[in-house]
């Protein structure tokens, strides 16, 4: 069965802006790191050399920063990332193949930078065939093949039972998995290239954290709005915000208060995301029937993090509900730009 594993951690940026994360150790502080990846039930009958796809990243304005790989103790190779030398850079990415055996269990992939230099990883992945069996862990899987394909897995009890994953205009559906003895067992899927879980009904699995209610709303109903204003889900500066929007109603305007947990709610299924205003503003401008009724004004309010998702260390530590996520820029901070907006 194909499969994967990847070791990505994102916990760092190189600069204050973008949307790709790198794990937390800075190679400028120790250019040698172990990273472990684990490799459950790899099918040790397959190919001797599989995949394993490296990405890092350095920041260097003054020379190539090059890393050198191992994989358990023997050479996989080498990458180098050149210095950048726009005023719009303040780093650059490699990501590079490499083939080489796999361990079961455990693989260590060393890495050594350029001493001095900036750099980070990204993410690990290897790619190699999996023998099917129960996990305590369930996984989903996909045998990506274009005919009907029988399946056979390990571990197998009677409270095993095979599903698969539902998609639009086909819900989750449970299989039929033949009980074979010995705790082998075998399916047959007709659609090779649709995702599956196996499972044991009897084991304990983590359960769903209720963390509030969403209370009715309906921002897909708005239109014909003049002026927006986005504030923080805490509420402290709605106040203000509506002291402001009154003006501008006087003035004519129509204008929208919006908290930014409504708009994230509706917009990009409760992820913070700046994405979710532009698609809330993309909607209005949509909707209106005329150049004169779509939206013209645009107001944010609050502490705009660059970091939208809260895992680098400046910004884990902040209270979701006192920021609106707008990144206050994509751009290294020398050439840092923020939004304009009408007060």
């Amino acid at each position: 069965m194909p499969y994967a594993v990847t070791l990505d951690k994102d916990e760092a940026g190189f600069y204050e802006g973008g949307r790709r994360f790198f794990d937390g150790h800075d190679f400028a502080q120790g250019n040698s790191r172990n990273f472990k990846l684990d490799v459950p039930d790899l099918d040790t009958t397959s190919a001797d050399a599989l995949p394993v796809e490296i990405s890092w990243g350095a920041s260097s304005a003054t020379g190539t920063t090059t890393a050198e790989f191992k994989l358990n103790g023997a050479e996989l190779g080498r990458a180098a990332i050149g210095s950048y030398y726009s005023l719009t850079e303040s780093a650059r990415a490699n990501t590079s193949v490499f083939e080489h055996p796999i361990l079961p269990g455990t693989n260590t992939i060393n890495m050594v930078t350029t001493q001095g230099n900036h750099a980070r990883l990204d993410y690990i992945t290897i790619n190699y065939p999996r023998l099917l069996t129960v996990a305590d862990q369930p996984y989903s899987f996909s045998p990506q093949t274009d005919v009907t394909t029988t399946l056979q897995v390990s571990g197998v009890g009677e409270n095993t039972q095979v599903w698969r994953v539902g998609q639009m205009g086909s819900p989750t559906a449970a299989l039929t998995l033949a009980q074979e003895g010995n705790g082998k067992g075998s399916f047959t899927t007709d659609t090779p290239q649709r995702r599956f879980v196996i499972f044991d009904t009897n084991r304990e699995y983590p359960l769903p954290e209720s963390v509030g209610s969403v209370p009715n709303q309906n921002l897909h109903a708005d239109h014909d709005i003049d002026y927006v204003i986005a504030v923080p889900t805490s509420g402290k500066l709605t106040a203000q915000a509506e002291r402001l929007a009154e003006l501008h109603r006087q003035r004519g305007l129509s204008v929208k208060v919006i908290p930014a947990n409504l708009l994230y709610n509706e917009f990009s299924s409760g992820t913070p995301d700046a994405n979710a205003l532009r698609r809330y503003l993309k909607m209005l401008y949509d909707r209106a029937s005329t150049l004169d009724k779509a939206p013209r004004y645009l107001l944010l309010m609050g502490k705009s993090p660059w970091d939208n998702r809260f895992v680098t260390e400046e910004w884990k530590k902040m209270p979701l509900s006192t920021t609106t996520c707008w990144p206050t820029n994509t751009m290294p901070p020398h050439k840092a730009s923020a939004p304009s907006a009408v007060l």
